[in-house]
C-alpha cells in the first residue's frame, strides 16, 4: 500500500467511525434527536423535522461506505457539508449566547455546545478535506477494499454503495423490530392488556368489605 493509500486508509477508518459513534444513539431516540435539532431554532420547523430525521440514516450510511472504501472522496464531500452544518448550528446559538445540548451523540449523553465542540468538528472538517484531496474518482473504490480486492468493484463500479445502502435498510429495519419488541415487552404480551382504572368499581369493593 503506498503513502497515500495508507493515508486515505487511516481517514476513511477515523471519519467511518465518527460517524458510527454517532449515529447509533440518535437512531435508538430518533423523536428525541428530532427535538434536540429543533430547539437550535436555525431551520424552520419543517426543515428541522426533516433534517433532524434524516441526519442518522445518512450519518450511518456514510460509516458503512467510510469503513468500507466504497467511494471515500464522495464520503469526505457529504461529510464536510453535514460537518458545516453542525458548525453554523452551534455557531448561531453561541452568538445567541444560548446553552444548548449539542445532540452529538443524541439524546442518552449530554454534551453543552461551545468552542470546544467547534473545534472539534473543524478537525473533523479537515479530516473530511484533506480524504478528498487524497481520494481519486468521486465512485472509486479504495485499493484497500473488500470491493476491491474481490474485483466486485471492477465488475460492477456501482454495486459497493449499492451494498452500503442494502446494509442501512437493513439495520435500519432490525432496530425498528428491535424497537417494537421492547415496546410491546414479554410481561405485556403474557398478562394482556391492562383494564382501565374504575374509580367507582374500587370504591364499590371498599363499601362492600366495610359492610
Amino acid at each position: 500500500m503506498t503513502g497515500q493509500g495508507v493515508a486515505e486508509f487511516v481517514l476513511s477508518v477515523l471519519l467511518g467511525m465518527v460517524f458510527l459513534i454517532t449515529a447509533v444513539p440518535k437512531l435508538r431516540r430518533p423523536r428525541s434527536f428530532v427535538l434536540t435539532v429543533l430547539d437550535y431554532r436555525v431551520l424552520p420547523l419543517a426543515l428541522g423535522q426533516l433534517y433532524g430525521r434524516l441526519l442518522p440514516p445518512v450519518e450511518l450510511w456514510l460509516a458503512l461506505v467510510l469503513l468500507t472504501g466504497s467511494a471515500p472522496r464522495l464520503a469526505g464531500m457529504l461529510s464536510s457539508i453535514l460537518l458545516v452544518s453542525f458548525i453554523v448550528g452551534v455557531s448561531v446559538n453561541l452568538a445567541r449566547g444560548r446553552d444548548l445540548d449539542c445532540g452529538c451523540l443524541g439524546a442518552g449523553k449530554k454534551r453543552p455546545i461551545g468552542w470546544p465542540v467547534i473545534l472539534q468538528d473543524l478537525c473533523l472538517l479537515g479530516a473530511s478535506a484533506l480524504l478528498v484531496a487524497r481520494s481519486t474518482g468521486w465512485l472509486a473504490v479504495s485499493t484497500w477494499s473488500l470491493f476491491h480486492l474481490s474485483g466486485l468493484s471492477h465488475a460492477a463500479p456501482f454495486a459497493p454503495l449499492g451494498i452500503c445502502l442494502i446494509s442501512l435498510l437493513v439495520i435500519l429495519a432490525l432496530l425498528a423490530t428491535l424497537k417494537r419488541s421492547m415496546i410491546s415487552g414479554p410481561g405485556r404480551r403474557a398478562g394482556g392488556p391492562r383494564a382501565p382504572y374504575d374509580g367507582s368499581s374500587r370504591g364499590s369493593r371498599e363499601a362492600e368489605r366495610m359492610r
